[in-house]
């Protein structure tokens, strides 16, 4: 029983000490995985889908509106109802 008070002591010290130098690291320096670039990422990604979605009457925009597309996307429309594939939805 010893052994184990023992161990479970090393790992909760272990634990301890990974868990603070990951939140001292995240909150005292700046990198690229921060909030502002994860931020900025979404905003990007998001003004070119519903960009392309907005102009996907030209073909170069419609297909680029679908590479963002999941093969299996389940897209459900409050007039026509579920689409179950990028395919069906592109069409």
């Amino acid at each position: 029983m010893n052994g184990n008070v023992l161990l479970a002591g090393a790992l909760f010290a272990l634990a301890a000490s990974c868990a603070g130098a990951a939140t001292s690291t995240s909150l005292n320096s700046p990198d690229a995985t921060g909030p502002e670039p994860l931020a900025s990422t979404i905003q990007k990604l998001d003004a070119e889908f519903f960009g392309s979605f907005n102009q996907c009457s030209a073909p170069d925009q419609l297909k680029k509106h679908g590479s963002y597309l999941n093969p299996k996307v389940e897209f459900y429309h409050d007039k026509s109802g579920v689409t179950w594939t990028s395919q069906a939805y592109i069409e």
